[in-house]
């Protein structure tokens, strides 16, 4: 799993570590490309995968005008800015949150369209809010191409919009991991069944790697690719899902779980009926372990 999504647990982890007694995350200071750098756009640094890739990642307020128009107001250049806002907050929890359906409001709109179905939230006493007290944001990624006319080059510009404030400092949800486990498990299992249908035996081996965690006294592992700091701050349940989770990602662009085609109608209807089913339960999995760090 690369990208949006494994960079928001990477996120909401540094929150959490902040609020608690694990020390925080170290991470590199973001500083501005030299100039003339056109072909190869210094990324913000390798201390996290996510961030390998990034040549920004900043932080932005969403604002209505006098006049109803959405304004972009910058709060935080990079993450060094991002963790000292944190700090200055008193942040007690974040957690992330998956919608089925892209969540659409005034500020997300005007700064993504079509929306969002992940965000993360952090409660605490923002800054941000000049009345200050307990607050909740909502923060919802925007990604961007950096230097698109250079072929063969994958970098991004990360903008994380605040899209929601709340005038209470929300608990983290206390999700039913075992009930989450067992529902994961049943869609990769089916999922597993469909790989064995197919003549490359490729498939069968990515689900059987993501149920390997969800077996008793199964290991706990992740993709090579992989960098999950302070997975001990999780109970055992929830590095479990995030294992299973990152392992059965299986979606993609052509080639991937999600572009495949079988030979008989019987099989291609099983698959599409199991394929929305499996993205589903994968990003509840990964949503409800979001939430317990630190739990035990």
């Amino acid at each position: 799993m690369y990208g949006e999504i494994d960079q928001l647990v990477f996120l909401s982890t540094l929150a959490n570590s902040l609020s608690n007694s694990a020390s925080p995350l170290q991470t590199a200071t973001q500083t501005a490309p030299a100039a003339g750098i056109t072909t190869e756009t210094a990324p913000l640094g390798d201390r996290h995968a996510s961030l390998i890739n990034c040549t920004a990642l900043d932080f932005i307020d969403i604002k209505s005008d006098l006049f109803g128009q959405q304004q972009e107001v910058p709060r935080c250049y990079g993450l060094g800015d991002w963790i000292e806002d944190l700090q200055h907050s008193r942040v007690q929890a974040a957690w992330l949150d998956y919608a089925a359906e892209p969540i659409e409001n005034a500020p997300l709109s005007a700064f993504v369209p079509g929306g969002r179905n992940w965000t993360l939230l952090v409660s605490g006493h923002v800054s941000s809010v000049s009345n200050g007290g307990p607050q909740t944001e909502r923060w919802a990624a925007k990604w961007e191409v950096d230097n698109p006319e250079v072929k063969g080059q994958h970098f991004w510009k990360v903008t994380y919009g605040c899209i929601e404030q709340l005038p209470e400092a929300l608990p983290r949800p206390k999700p039913d991991l075992a009930a989450i486990s067992h529902e994961l498990r049943d869609t990769l299992q089916q999922g597993r069944a469909l790989a064995g249908r197919l003549p490359d035996d490729s498939w069968l081996h990515c689900f059987e790697q993501a149920l390997e965690p969800l077996t008793p006294g199964g290991a706990i592992s992740f993709p090579e690719h992989i960098d999950f700091p302070l997975l001990d701050a999780y109970p055992e349940a929830a590095q479990r899902l995030f294992s299973a989770a990152y392992h059965g990602w299986v979606f993609g662009g052509l080639g991937a779980w999600n572009n495949q085609r079988f030979t008989t109608p019987r099989d291609q209807m099983d698959y599409n009926r199991q394929l929305p089913l499996l993205y589903a339960s994968l990003c509840k999995a990964i949503a409800a372990a979001s939430c317990t760090f630190g739990m035990k």
